[in-house]
């Protein structure tokens, strides 16, 4: 998947609307195995497949669509614990 960064309305509808038009968002990512895909929520599950892998990302609340966000790509991060036992993420 390749997504124009310099206009994300290529890969979904973005309204700057807050208020009036928001969505849930389940959002699934095909991409190279190498590399690490983010988004809004956390990963569910993650299926390899050859060069290719498939990341599920848990459901989103309701929000408006140009708050979605999608990363993919090589990063160097660490990924350590709160006491509560919720996952944080820091670049390195």
């Amino acid at each position: 998947m390749v997504v124009d960064l310099h206009c994300m309305a290529n890969f979904i509808l973005c309204l700057t609307i807050p208020s009036s038009l928001q969505a849930v968002f389940k959002i699934t990512l095909e991409v190279p195995s190498e590399t690490v895909a983010l988004s809004n929520m956390p990963v569910i599950e993650e299926k390899v497949n050859g060069p290719t892998k498939t990341v599920y990302f848990q459901e989103s609340p309701i929000m408006s669509t140009y708050l979605v966000a999608v990363i993919v790509g090589i990063f160097d991060y660490v990924e350590d614990f709160t006491t509560d036992g919720t996952v944080t993420s820091s670049p390195h």
